[in-house]
């Protein structure tokens, strides 16, 4: 055994001291083994930790490698500043945006590189080139790193605000355009009432002795008159009186839109019931069952409001009147910010493909000879409430009735009087 570990052990005679000396051998051989087996611990650990700190090294490289990149490759400028403010490192971003070298740049102060100087936190500054010209940037500085310097950001926002300068200017040639073109347009539908108006005012003499003399003529010869001559008159004097009407609802549609909004508040259930009580010899003769909800006060012009209410409820007891019980529904509900005022009625109803044009000027869904009117009714409705800023629509189905309905803002409490509470109407 002492060969083996390298320990020359002298033969040992067999006397009294025998077992002394193989407990000396035993003891050394112990140690040589301990010894041996602490150095191979040792040496794993070694291995083992430089094994470590190699992986370290290499993660480390890698990381410096990936920062480097980003470094040189980065969109926005980036400086390193020493402790006096200078320029120890530039990438070629910061290159781009001042304009320099990065040889050029170092040792400069950033201080001179920028107007206004940011000396913390961030803000924006412009960079000063060499040929005179300005970058707007962003100069955002990174918190202090005291063993490698002071990171600063510098963002190129040149474009950014060249483009914003841009939409401000469009937007206000857009704007200016706009209100150009609404002037122009409020001129010419000023243009278009006056002449509207003229026309209709200038229209009713001529339409009055038409309609006075053929029924002069007819009592002065209308029995000496053979009875297809006496149609004629008949005819002649009929088309004047509706051309008569036509022109008084053409004055009042043009008013409409002339005459200046007075706002108060106005009791819509009390409106309906005195509206109804002016149509009641329409509905003289037949069987017409009224249901009225719960209707509110609300704030706009008291006569256009009755007017718009007036030509929804006539339009229900005309196109109700084939049907033998005719129902009207009136109610008003509250949806979002508007109220929502409604008439159903169990009429002849109309086809939706043709609704836009209900709300137009001379524009009628049905022959006269079937229901008499002008085509004007609706469409002051229409106007009355976008003056108020509510908008129109209807609903229906041929032969199953129809649903007219317009809507009206919620005036705030506070605000041009206080929101109106709603009381029941007299069905």
């Amino acid at each position: 055994m002492a060969a083996v570990i390298g320990v020359h052990v002298p033969t040992i005679r067999r006397t009294s001291n025998t077992s002394a000396g193989i407990a000396v051998a035993g003891g050394i051989i112990a140690l040589a083994i301990w010894g041996g087996r602490t150095w191979l611990a040792h040496a794993r650990r070694t291995a083992g930790a430089m094994r470590r700190v190699t992986a370290l090294t290499d993660e480390l490289s890698a990381t410096q490698a990936r920062a480097r990149l980003l470094f040189e490759h980065s969109p926005d400028g980036w400086l390193m500043l020493d402790s006096d403010g200078r320029v120890l490192e530039a990438n070629p971003a910061a290159e781009a945006i001042f304009g320099r070298s990065a040889e050029a740049l170092e040792r400069q102060r950033l201080a001179a590189l920028l107007e206004p100087p940011v000396d913390e936190g961030a803000a924006p500054s412009s960079a000063v080139r060499p040929d005179g010209g300005r970058r707007n940037v962003e100069v955002r500085w990174l918190p202090e790193q005291p063993a490698s310097g002071r990171w600063v950001l510098v963002r190129d926002l040149t474009e950014r605000c060249r483009a914003e300068e841009e939409i401000r200017r469009l937007t206000a040639t857009f704007e200016r355009r706009v209100k150009e073109r609404t002037a122009q347009l409020e001129e010419a539908i000023r243009e278009l009432e006056s002449f509207s108006y003229s026309v209709s005012h200038d229209l009713r003499s001529p339409l009055r002795h038409i309609s006075g003399f053929s029924a002069l003529l007819r009592r002065s010869v209308g029995a000496s008159l053979p009875e297809q001559t006496r149609h004629y008159l008949t005819t002649i004097s009929d088309s004047a009186q509706r051309a008569t009407t036509l022109v008084d609802e053409l004055l009042s549609f043009s008013r409409m839109g002339r005459a200046e909004l007075r706002s108060s508040e106005v009791d819509l259930a009390e409106l309906v019931n005195e509206v109804r009580a002016e149509l009641a010899h329409e509905a003289e003769g037949r069987n017409v069952t009224w249901s009225v909800g719960r209707l509110p006060v609300v704030r706009g012009d008291g006569a256009m409001l009755r007017l718009a209410v007036r030509n929804l409820l006539s339009n229900a007891l005309k196109y109700t009147r084939p049907r033998a019980e005719a129902r009207i529904s009136i109610d008003c509900t509250q949806e979002g910010d508007v109220w929502v005022f409604r008439v159903r009625d169990n009429g002849v109803g109309f086809d939706m493909a043709y609704a836009d044009r209900l709300f137009g000027v001379f524009k009628r869904l049905h022959r006269d000879d079937e229901f008499e009117g002008t085509g004007i009714g609706l469409a002051n409705v229409r106007r009355i409430v976008t003056r108020h800023g509510g908008r129109t629509w209807a609903e229906a189905q041929p032969g199953k009735g129809a649903t007219f309905s317009f809507s009206l803002p919620i005036v705030p409490p506070g605000r041009d009087g206080e929101r109106g509470g709603e009381k029941e109407g007299h069905g």
